[in-house]
């Protein structure tokens, strides 16, 4: 799977949470990688190109929703801070299929 990013890969895990303000890539540590995929380049969506060829748009709640790799949980509780008043991920589409 590639998708837009900042930075060369990036290990997301289900724990991770969504950037506090738009264009928040680095956090102390660096130990979010879903900062580096969860950008605001397509009308609050990126790009994916999957395994089987196929080419989406990925609404970035969507992101979380993903299997990243093995020990991924998408059971995991979706983060809460992006439906807080005023977060600039508020209005991001969270129909993901």
């Amino acid at each position: 799977m590639l998708l837009d990013c900042w930075w060369l890969g990036g290990g997301p895990t289900h724990k991770d949470e969504p950037p506090e303000f738009e264009g928040h890539i680095i956090d102390e540590g660096n130990l979010n990688d879903m900062r580096r995929f969860c950008l605001n380049r397509h009308n609050m969506s990126v790009n994916g190109n999957f395994l089987d060829l196929s080419v989406r748009k990925i609404h970035l709640k969507c992101l979380w929703t993903y299997k990243w790799s093995r020990d991924y949980d998408t059971d995991y509780p979706l983060p809460v801070a992006w439906n807080s008043p005023g977060h600039w991920m508020q209005g991001s589409k969270e129909n993901c299929y």
